[in-house]
């Protein structure tokens, strides 16, 4: 049946004709779907509506999205601005390209950007930049950029640094909790007379606020540098360096250290 379009349309304006609505957009009118409805033609949008596929390519505000099969976004995606509702996550969440929300992929700053993001599968992307609390029952990885991580029984520690010897000068090569009941160093110190190297166990005692120390393996070349003690100052178990008779000026010195606690 034909249908009869007013003459000399406004921008937006809407015609009825036979259980249908026509919108006018300057050029052509388009269908919007049945009387009363609004939305896309054919379909009633006002409750919930399942689609196989959809393409927006303006702006379009949803207030809820139920997503359950692989969903692919080539621009910017914006969730949850301005502390509107949480994010819920069931299935993979892939993220290869800067995933950004208002420039930025933020899940530190509820309320602004995301107010919660909840992730009950995989998260896949390139990088997370996240200043609040990042919890997981598992990471994965060589663990090589990790840094600040706590020290754990058995743990291992490499450290170093460069300070200028004095004659019975003392220096504090390194300093641990009280609460590590033993510490194992393997040592290395350079000079310009020489190297040195050298094995040293502590043993924390308790009992008498003091620790005690066992040396092995020192092996030097050209020159002895250094003479290495132990002492508990101010709560903490220290490694210390005397210099040997002669040596002054600039001492690099190296170590690996495992603890017990």
């Amino acid at each position: 049946m034909a249908i009869n379009f007013p003459n000399n349309p406004n921008i937006n304006d809407i015609h009825s004709s036979s259980g249908q609505n026509w919108k006018w957009d300057g050029l052509t009118w388009k269908s919007t779907g049945n009387t009363g409805d609004g939305g896309i033609a054919g379909i009633n949008t006002e409750g919930t509506s399942g689609f196989n596929n959809i393409k927006i390519a303006g702006i379009s505000t949803i207030g809820q999205l139920y997503v359950t099969g692989i969903t692919t976004l080539a621009g910017d995606i914006y969730l949850g601005k301005d502390g509107d509702d949480d994010i819920n996550v069931n299935g993979d969440f892939i993220s290869g390209l800067n995933p950004k929300q208002n420039g930025t992929f933020d899940l530190g700053t509820p309320g602004k950007y995301w107010r919660k993001v909840y992730v009950t599968d995989t998260v896949v992307t390139n990088h997370i930049g996240a200043t609040g609390i990042v919890t997981a029952n598992a990471f994965v990885g060589d663990g090589s950029n990790l840094t600040n991580l706590p020290s754990a029984p058995g743990s291992s520690t490499l450290g170093g640094s460069t300070y200028t010897a004095a004659a019975g000068q003392t220096e504090v090569l390194d300093s641990i909790a009280t609460s590590n009941v033993t510490a194992d160093y393997n040592l290395y110190f350079s000079h310009a007379l020489g190297k040195q190297s050298q094995q040293v166990t502590i043993l924390n005692d308790a009992s008498i606020g003091d620790s005690h120390i066992q040396q092995s393996g020192i092996t030097f070349n050209n020159h002895l540098l250094v003479s290495v003690g132990s002492s508990i100052v101010g709560g903490n178990i220290t490694l210390n360096a005397i210099p040997e008779t002669g040596v002054t000026g600039t001492i690099t010195y190296k170590f690996f250290r495992t603890e017990v606690s």
